[in-house]
């Protein structure tokens, strides 16, 4: 709720979705294990990039925008789009250790396929099973990378999905390099 999945984000663009989750009093504690690494809980990629957005940047919800500036070709700005921030769900401290947590999965870890010469990269791999008419659907696949950059001081934040990628299909291998 207070990454605010519960309702649309309020981006400046049509056809905005919420995210699929359970009603909070059917959650059980099954549920709440597999939640932990991304089952029983489907978000969109704004949402996702909002959400790990909060967990780098001392832990505030920043309103997500698609146009921040738009500049005449003469260079002059005719608009420019403040930051908004929504909500505050994480302490700075908090926020330090994910990043360092982050960045140790770029330099040592799972996404080191997203490793950029001179860049300090924070991220994280995900392979997530596919499903199909409520069951697990056998050999399908949606491998992801979300990173960012510099991992202190993040200004920059990108999120890669492949969906069904033939051979090989984990996030590190196949999304991350899309993401460098």
């Amino acid at each position: 709720e207070k990454l605010g999945f519960t309702k649309t984000l309020g981006i400046d663009y049509p056809g905005e979705i919420t995210a699929v989750l359970m009603p909070k009093e059917i959650v059980t504690a099954a549920d709440l294990a597999r939640m932990g690494f991304g089952q029983s809980i489907a978000l969109s990629s704004l949402e996702m990039m909002v959400g790990v957005a909060a967990v780098i940047n001392n832990g505030y919800v920043l309103e997500p925008h698609f146009v921040s500036t738009i500049s005449k070709e003469s260079g002059e700005t005719v608009y420019v789009r403040n930051k908004t921030i929504k909500n505050k769900v994480f302490s700075e401290q908090t926020s330090k250790i994910m990043r360092e947590m982050l960045y140790s999965v770029v330099d040592k870890g799972g996404g080191k396929y997203a490793k950029v010469e001179g860049y300090t990269i924070g991220g994280k791999t995900g392979t997530a099973q596919k499903y199909e008419n409520g069951a697990i659907a056998q050999g399908k696949y949606i491998a992801s990378f979300i990173g960012f950059a510099p991992y202190d001081q993040p200004q920059f934040l990108v999120y890669v999905t492949v969906d069904e990628p033939q051979g090989a299909y984990y996030g590190g291998v196949v999304a991350a390099p899309i993401a460098k």
